[in-house]
């Protein structure tokens, strides 16, 4: 059973999940591309292959 305490694991654990839930349980297929445009919007610049 995973602790009861707000983590860095947690939160990856709930945006996957809420990923998923939104997907009806299937994994969808990422578009990297619009990815690294919002990451590089957020004011991150990892390259795409560091992203995948």
């Amino acid at each position: 059973m995973a602790p009861n305490t707000w983590t860095d694991t947690a939160e990856k654990d709930l945006i996957w999940n809420f990923i998923k839930a939104s997907n009806n349980g299937k994994i969808p297929k990422a578009d990297w591309n619009r990815v690294h445009e919002m990451m590089t919007e957020m004011g991150y610049s990892f390259t795409i292959n560091a992203l995948k």
